[in-house]
């Protein structure tokens, strides 16, 4: 893939005309279609606005990619490189969003702990309130590359191999961190149960442990899991494709629904917010359970 085509492709991607590219670029419409039909280059500075406005890099723009052609391309869509690891990092971004709003809310139902029953159910409301927002802008912020959530992909075989060899010792680390946050909430309730029952010590600051650690555990379970489904994009789209299509799916979007109905209930009308939250990891253990009945293979 040479300049040219990957001017249109990228032109097309943004569901830009020719002439409305030219627009953007301060030039005229031939120059965009001499361009495209591989007839000369941009100067530095129409380099530089083209790398901008496709989110790409200069590098990327000038190199040919031998083999493959945006033509060839009648399978599915074709990822190169640099926009599957541009892919990758706004996923984990978006991860991050979402693993931060879920764990401020967790980490709020320790102010009743700490505080009199009027400060602390007000700070625990302020800091699911912004939980939630943080969740909301992150569902409604702009979505990148949608095409490779959606499509079947179309690689280049020397780019998908090396991809796959790294892709190991990554879902390694992911899988290690995953480890880590079970454990972390293992050892605190271990911890806690010690305190309480061998040592003798209580108290709603020695109960707060656990929500602390599983705000943690949540964290690094979302980020990490994200991690893990991005790149199973990349390195088995067949499979991911079918398990996006499940006719399973509903079951977890309503079995969370319903978990997160009953937290705040619980919370608001019996001040349970402390222990409530063990809801969510509860209800995805049911919701997996009835997905492997219903689908055994």
């Amino acid at each position: 893939m040479n300049f040219s085509d990957k001017l249109k492709k990228h032109r097309k991607e943004l569901g830009l005309s020719q002439e409305e590219l030219s627009y953007e670029l301060n030039v005229s419409r031939q120059a965009v279609s001499k361009w495209e039909n591989d007839q000369g280059y941009p100067e530095t500075e129409k380099l530089l606005l083209l790398s901008n406005l496709f989110s790409v890099s200069l590098d990327y723009l000038l190199k040919e990619e031998p083999n493959f052609s945006y033509e060839e391309n009648e399978k599915g869509y074709y990822a190169n490189k640099e926009t599957v690891y541009f892919f990758l990092e706004s996923k984990k971004r978006h991860s991050k969003k979402i693993a931060l709003g879920v764990s401020t809310i967790i980490i709020s139902t320790v102010f009743p702990l700490f505080f009199g029953d009027s400060i602390g159910t007000t700070l625990l409301l302020c800091g699911v309130a912004l939980g939630v927002g943080i969740l909301v802008l992150s569902a409604f912020a702009p979505k990148q590359y949608t095409e490779l959530d959606e499509q079947p992909l179309v690689f280049d075989p020397a780019f998908l191999r090396e991809f796959k060899l790294t892709a190991q010792q990554r879902r390694k680390r992911y899988g290690l961190q995953i480890v880590f946050g079970i454990v972390l909430i293992i050892i605190s309730v271990a911890i806690l149960s010690a305190l309480e029952d061998i040592f003798f010590i209580q108290g709603d600051n020695i109960s707060a442990l656990i929500p602390m650690a599983a705000s943690i555990s949540v964290y690094i379970f979302i980020v990490s899991s994200s991690a893990l489904d991005a790149e199973k994009i990349i390195a088995m789209n067949e499979d991911y494709l079918k398990e996006k299509n499940d006719p399973n799916n509903w079951i977890f979007s309503c079995g969370m629904t319903l978990a997160a109905m009953v937290f705040v209930a619980s919370g608001l009308s019996e001040g349970l917010w402390h222990i409530a939250w063990i809801i969510f990891p509860i209800t995805a253990v049911i919701c997996t359970v009835i997905v492997k009945i219903r689908n055994p293979k």
